[in-house]
């Protein structure tokens, strides 16, 4: 997957649009679709690092039970030691 800077986008976006209107009698929609998508794949991607989430390992003393809870949803399940993945905000988890 790739991540680029949104403004960028929105930046040149509206470029295409101005000069779109400007010629508004000789464009057409497949024109100006293209030249979107050749702005799009020109931008770099941004160098971003993943959201990760950690287990934290919680124990319930007085049910005699271990479970994780995600660090930021706060999400708890049993199962948390072989799930890659929060099932509750979808980032990706370590071990705390």
């Amino acid at each position: 997957m790739d991540y680029v800077d949104r403004d960028v986008i929105l930046r040149k976006m509206q470029k295409i649009a101005t000069e779109a209107w400007k010629m508004k009698r000789t464009a057409n929609v497949e024109t100006v679709w293209n030249e979107a998508m050749d702005v799009i794949k020109s931008i770099p991607s941004a160098d971003v690092a993943p959201v990760v989430h950690k287990w934290i390992e919680e124990i319930d003393w007085a049910k005699n039970d271990v479970y994780g809870r995600c660090s930021v949803c706060g999400y708890e399940t049993e199962s948390y030691k072989c799930l890659e993945r929060c099932p509750n905000c979808d980032a990706a988890m370590v071990m705390e």
